[in-house]
């Protein structure tokens, strides 16, 4: 016996939302079954689901029961579902010009090619009327279908579930499946004060559900990721045609093969021996019994450093072992998890707020780096004069970050559009510029680019560079920084990377600086407006290790 119930809501419904469209839910609900077979209603399932990827499991492993299989309904899925659910049936067809058809439906089938309903949109409809005539009407051509009567349709999709139960219970039960319709985005806003202080930042998920069904008390995890689960693998090598298919090689009778001229009949060659030769004589010698000898490994004869005569034909050799199958490539992703449940009704576009920070967690900054990168030293210092010189006359504006414990929620900031604001002396804020950007993450510091100053400009000049001796080497630049702004100052960061050596010295400097690191150092400045300002120091590498 079969018993029929319907799944109660468990309150923990998930979402991993990946970028492009597609979300994977895990659904989790309690069913109340009894012993032997139970047909379980799952309702509120994605119209537009996978349905190779559902799956069904039991969660309570002390539960005595098992699932045996499980189908998907939905008849509203598109005109052809319901068609078939009046196969056989009489039905009216309305034609563009007001003709009305009336017969049994026979079958949906594919519009006609190369014939008058070659502009078919879709499938077109086959009747066959009273009289045993069959109809076919193009679908580009049928303006309404008149039904019968009101078949019950499963309006909404539903999963049917049949669990074999040993024992009566409620027993928890999760589906996940993949399927389409909700997507994310993250967009991030920067307000600016008039003294270039920054004010907030703070970013935004918008979540677009197009599904036909509402989410309430759900958790959502955001992914972005390479490849969208939907996506289709690629072949990694495209197919090639048979070696064996004749209709691929042209004819040997087309005109760009013309046929050859057939050779006349060839009279038959004499023998190349004379009849009475010595030759000739043997040619026409009775073959002699052996014996069995030959081809007998245990002929006497046959005892080495004679060989059978099987061994002088090659031996057949093996087809070669299919190749190993390549190890599956881990797709590259990031994972955005929103902590608290989120409500997502049908049709709706809701936005979350992902990060709001402001000082001192989050502060701008005004950085001139023209030096060369340092990400390792070499082996050997660095004495090419002319990799000092890198013509980099840009200011660019961060946003700098320190995670602790407070931030510790936005130490990953997903890829999105960025938009920066700047307020004037009445707190009115305007529109200054917008960019893309990537993904970021790490532990103690980010930083976020928001693009070169207009305004304000820097200049890189090596003054000298001299050996002093075989292990010193001597080297001077000067910064020349400039603020173009009519009415107010603006403080900047010099970045200077001593490149050539990890052993070195400033022995001259006309601002003080601050030592970052082992490879850089940092002089910070504050320019008045219309003004000029020149920074000039002299760093001093000892070259030892050099060859």
């Amino acid at each position: 016996m079969t018993d029929t119930s319907a799944a109660t809501l468990d309150d923990c419904t998930n979402l991993t939302i990946y970028k492009g469209n597609s979300v994977l839910v895990s659904d989790r609900r309690n069913v109340d079954l009894q012993p032997g077979a139970n047909l379980i209603e799952f309702p509120n399932i994605l119209a537009d689901v996978v349905r190779q990827s559902i799956n069904v499991s039991i969660r309570d492993q002390s539960f005595n029961a098992v699932v045996t299989e499980h189908r998907f309904l939905y008849d509203l899925a598109d005109n052809t579902m319901i068609l078939k659910r009046y196969l056989g049936e009489m039905i009216e067809v309305r034609t563009q010009d007001g003709q009305v058809y009336a017969g049994q439906y026979v079958r949906v089938t594919k519009g006609l090619r190369n014939t008058a309903f070659s502009n078919a949109a879709s499938d077109d409809l086959l009747l066959c009327n009273t009289d045993g005539q069959l109809i076919l009407i193009a679908a580009n051509n049928i303006s309404e279908i008149h039904l019968p009567e009101n078949r019950e349709l499963i309006q909404q999709p539903l999963l049917q579930i049949m669990i074999e139960s040993q024992e009566a219970g409620t027993c928890p039960i999760e589906v996940t499946y993949i399927a389409s319709g909700i997507d994310w985005a993250v967009d991030y806003n920067v307000i600016v004060s008039e003294n270039d202080q920054l004010v907030t930042f703070n970013g935004w998920a918008t979540l677009t559900n197009k599904t036909d069904v509402s989410f309430n008390d759900v958790y959502v995890k955001l992914v972005q990721e390479s490849a969208s689960p939907l996506t289709q693998p690629q072949p990694t090598n495209p197919p090639q045609p048979p070696a064996a298919n004749r209709s691929l090689r042209p004819s040997p009778f087309s005109r760009q093969n013309p046929p050859k001229p057939l050779r006349p009949p060839q009279p038959p060659r004499p023998p190349l021996t004379r009849p009475g030769s010595r030759l000739g004589r043997l040619n026409q010698r009775p073959p002699v019994d052996d014996g069995g000898r030959f081809g007998d490994p245990s002929h006497p004869s046959n005892d080495p450093p004679h060989r059978p005569l099987s061994s002088r034909f090659p031996t057949r050799i093996p087809p070669p072992a299919p190749a190993p199958l390549p190890p599956l490539k881990r797709v590259s992703q990031y994972r955005y998890p929103i902590e608290r449940p989120v409500d997502l009704e049908n049709d709706e576009t809701r936005h979350i707020k992902l990060v709001d920070l402001a000082p001192p967690t989050a502060q701008l900054a005004y950085i001139y780096d023209a030096s060369p990168p340092v990400s390792k030293y070499p082996r050997n210092p660095n004495t090419d004069r002319n990799q000092g010189d890198t013509q980099v006359t840009e200011v660019n504006a961060f946003i700098t970050f320190n995670a602790n414990e407070q931030t510790a929620t936005m130490v990953n900031l997903p890829a999105g559009e960025l938009r920066i604001y700047q307020q004037d002396h009445r707190g009115a804020s305007t529109l200054v510029g917008n960019r893309k950007i990537k993904h970021l993450s790490g532990d103690d510091r980010l930083e976020i680019s928001l693009g070169a100053l207009p305004d304000v400009d820097g200049k890189r000049t090596q003054k000298d560079f001299r050996r002093l001796e075989n292990s010193l080497l001597e080297e001077t630049y000067r910064i020349r920084l400039r603020n173009q702004r009519q009415d107010r100052p603006v403080r900047v960061t010099v970045l200077e990377r001593l490149f050539r050596w990890g052993n070195w010295r400033i022995v001259n400097t006309s601002h003080s600086y601050t030592k970052q690191d082992a490879t850089s150092i940092t002089f910070d400045v504050t320019i008045p407006p219309r003004e000029k300002m020149a920074i000039l120091y002299t760093v001093r590498y000892f070259l030892t290790g050099m060859d």
